[in-house]
C-alpha cells in the first residue's frame, strides 16, 4: 500500500527552543521541546532565509539534523515552529 504525506497549509506546529546567541549575534538552536519531550540538535546543516510553503510563515528556515533524521525548523521573528505533517495510509 502506498504511503503518502501530505502537510496542512494553514498550521504551524509551535515548539520550545533553547538557543545560544554567538558573539556576532547569530541564533543558534540547541534543543527543541516538544511537550515533556526534548529533542537534541546534533547539527545545523544549514540557515536560510526562506518562508515556510506548507504553513505560511517568513523568517529563517533552519535545516537541522535530529536523531537521524532531516527537520526543517523555522524562526517566524516571534516562534519557533515546524510544518505540521499529515500522514494518509498509515
Amino acid at each position: 500500500m502506498l504511503r503518502t504525506a501530505i502537510y496542512d497549509e494553514s498550521t504551524k506546529l509551535y515548539v520550545d527552543v533553547l538557543v545560544s546567541y554567538s558573539s556576532s549575534g547569530a541564533i543558534v538552536p540547541l534543543l527543541i521541546g516538544l511537550g515533556s519531550r526534548k529533542y537534541p540538535i546534533d547539527r545545523i546543516l544549514s540557515v536560510e532565509r526562506s518562508a515556510s510553503r506548507k504553513s505560511g510563515g517568513r523568517g529563517l528556515c533552519y535545516l537541522c539534523y535530529i536523531s537521524g533524521k532531516v527537520i526543517k525548523l523555522y524562526w517566524d521573528k516571534q516562534k519557533w515552529f515546524l510544518a505540521r505533517e499529515l500522514r494518509l495510509n498509515d
